[in-house]
């Protein structure tokens, strides 16, 4: 029976064969990341992570350093590994990163955070069988119970209209890449106006050069009247929506 792949924990998670960190907190040199979200994001020598994602990292952070960006499902070899990605389906372009030893073909599987449901706006989920699994499990106990999407999407569109209907001005807070975006896909079909933080704006535009359709959408210049806004979480003191006085709030996180 071959050994496990070895794994060690410095200040994240490391592969010491293949010398290869996975989701490192601070600046190391081979580094996997999962998705483009900033806290798995750090100044690395050279990344490798999927197509999307390196996209999406060039346009949100404005990386420069070597990006080795693989298509899902293409195998790349490294320090006597094959490695090859698979969609997380947590935000467009998350993977999970599947290494095997060519000397033995044991194998292992790391994932950061991941979604098993599918979504409107990102890849579904797609693991691969492995001698060795590492999740990130931000609901990992089965206490945790979530409703059906589409119980989740009435309610959101039971909860604009009500407050356009009152004269207030609904604003949905959410993450500006991955989760404002879902947002947006779940308001579809509803003739509801959508204006956006220019944070969300310019991963809108990400998301489209990405192939993903999002509904009419307009940049936030000032005027909410009749539109559903969606903003980052924070900007929930900023000073556009300080001068709306008759907003209603509230958070959509996504992460289940």
């Amino acid at each position: 029976m071959s050994a496990p792949l070895p794994v060690t924990w410095q200040k994240g998670i490391y592969l010491p064969e293949p010398a290869l960190w996975l989701d490192a907190h601070g600046g190391q040199g081979l580094s996997f990341v999962s998705h483009a979200h900033a806290d798995h994001v750090a100044n690395h020598r050279h990344i490798v992570c999927s197509v999307p994602t390196a996209h999406l990292l060039r346009e949100r952070f404005g990386f420069t350093a070597p990006i080795t960006a693989l298509e899902f499902g293409q195998p790349w070899e490294h320090g006597g590994h094959r490695m090859v990605l698979a969609p997380a389906g947590h935000v467009l372009g998350s993977a999970m990163i599947h290494v095997t030893r060519l000397a033995d073909g044991e194998s292992l599987l790391y994932t950061g955070d991941f979604k098993l449901r599918h979504g409107l706006t990102a890849e579904p989920a797609q693991p691969l069988p492995a001698d060795t699994v590492i999740m990130e499990c931000t609901f990992g106990q089965p206490h945790y119970q979530f409703p059906p999407l589409e119980e989740v999407r009435a309610a959101i569109h039971r909860w604009c209209r009500d407050a356009l209907d009152n004269g207030s001005v609904p604003v949905l807070f959410g993450y500006s890449l991955g989760k404002a975006q879902e947002t947006q896909a779940l308001l579809a079909g509803e003739d509801l106006a959508i204006a956006v933080h220019p944070a969300v704006a310019g991963m809108n535009e990400a998301y489209e050069q990405l192939g993903v359709t999002l509904p009419p959408w307009e940049k936030y210049i000032g005027d909410s009247g009749g539109r559903v806004l969606v903003f980052p979480p924070n900007t929930v003191r900023s000073t556009p929506l300080r001068k709306i006085k008759n907003k209603v709030t509230a958070m959509v996180s996504g992460w289940a």
